[in-house]
Parts: structure tokens; sequence; C-alpha cells
């Protein structure tokens, strides 16, 4: 199913750590939000650097954090990327990391 980043940005840490999971082809059947923490080798993308680290500079998404509010995780090519500000793939969130993974689920195709 293909998300809008509106959705995105509506859903909980488990759903978007669920869509990253499955997208790289791990099987999170049968784990729901009440079960994910009975399963300490699962992947927290939306807050641990070194989940989500690793899946930023592949997919050149970059986190500048010039807003005190709200970060932006945004998809740059170039510096022209930077200082254009229009490219589809950003996201504004408290969290940086969280911002980054809807990011990263908008670029593999939501």
């Amino acid at each position: 199913m293909k998300y809008t980043k509106e959705q995105l940005e509506g859903m909980s840490d488990f759903d978007i750590n669920r869509l990253i999971a499955e997208s790289l082809g791990q099987d999170w059947s049968g784990i729901t939000a009440d079960s994910y923490q009975a399963y300490p080798g699962l992947k927290d993308y939306c807050n641990s650097w070194a989940d989500m680290g690793p899946l930023l500079k592949p997919n050149n998404i970059s986190i500048v954090n010039e807003f005190k509010e709200k970060p932006c995780a945004l998809v740059l090519d170039d510096l022209t990327d930077l200082m254009d500000w229009g490219g589809e793939f950003q996201c504004f969130h408290v969290n940086e990391l969280r911002a980054a993974a809807i990011v990263y689920i908008l670029i593999q195709g939501g």
C-alpha cells in the first residue's frame, strides 16, 4: 500500500518501524505494538541512530537542524537542493530520526 506523507506522519513509531523493516525484507507478521517490546532484536528506526543512521547516506537523506522546534529530514542530491527547499521528499518533526524514517518510506514509494 502506498502512503502519503500526511498518513505517515499520523502513524505510530511502531507502524513506521514496521514499514521500514518490511521494505528491507524483514518479516514482522504477528508482531503488534503491544508485543513489540518482547522482541529485543527488532530495530527502532524512529529512535535509534544505530538503526536509522545506516539508511541515511545511501539514500541521500540529510537532517537539517536549522529550525529549533522541528528539524527537517530531506533528500539532497546536491547543494542546490538545499537552497531550493522544494523537494518532494522532506519532513519536519521534533524527532529528526522519525522525520528521516518518514522520508525513507516516501522515497521507497510510500
